[in-house]
């Protein structure tokens, strides 16, 4: 089972969301802690973004994140999709 810690950047994103999205990235975040190659996640790699990698909280909305430790992932940002074209 994988567990999430949340980067200070991703917090903010949060703390932006509203409710709705709030309960899409709860679900996410729990399928991926049980199953990371769940379909419905879409759970990619980033191309030219070294270890970063994106899972789908619905259409227009991105999670992105990166392996932290053994089982342990890092949410770097939770944003629309553009966000690839920012993340560093």
């Amino acid at each position: 089972m994988n567990r999430v810690v949340f980067s200070r950047t991703a917090e903010r994103d949060i703390a932006a969301l509203d409710p709705v999205q709030i309960r899409r990235l709860e679900k996410a975040i729990r399928l991926f802690m049980t199953n990371e190659r769940h379909p419905s996640l879409n759970f990619e790699a980033l191309k030219g973004q070294r270890g970063v990698f994106s899972i789908r909280m619905d259409q227009k909305w991105r999670i992105l994140l990166n392996r932290a430790g053994d089982g342990v992932w890092e949410i770097l940002r939770v944003a629309p999709h553009d966000i690839y074209r920012t993340v560093r």
